[in-house]
């Protein structure tokens, strides 16, 4: 299943994943990396930018919001996804509330 497509330069970049795990990115119609995750993992290739082959890493990474992704390439972001931990605070408060109200009452 694609779960994104990124134009950067003259590039296509594609990121499939499937529900066991498996990504997968395809440049140009063509699979660069293939890597199995659950949490996310980092795939490395190469892209071409005005005839210059350039290093790439795309970063996948799963938290409260879903399914996230950061690309870099030459080490300079193109897509950065900040972490949110808005959801994640307020599930720990949900948490942490009844524990405090059992400790105090």
């Amino acid at each position: 299943m694609k779960h994104s497509t990124i134009y950067y330069s003259d590039n296509k970049i594609e990121l499939h994943n499937t529900l066991l795990g498996k990504e997968t990115v395809i440049v140009n119609g063509h699979e660069v990396s293939e890597r199995r995750s659950i949490g996310g993992t980092t795939h490395r290739f190469t892209v071409s930018e005005n005839g210059v082959e350039k290093q790439a890493q795309l970063t996948t990474k799963t938290n409260m919001n879903g399914a996230n992704f950061d690309l870099f390439v030459d080490n300079k972001p193109v897509i950065e996804i900040p972490e949110d931990n808005t959801p994640l605070f307020f599930f720990m408060l949900l948490i942490l509330i009844p524990i405090f109200i059992n400790i105090f009452s």
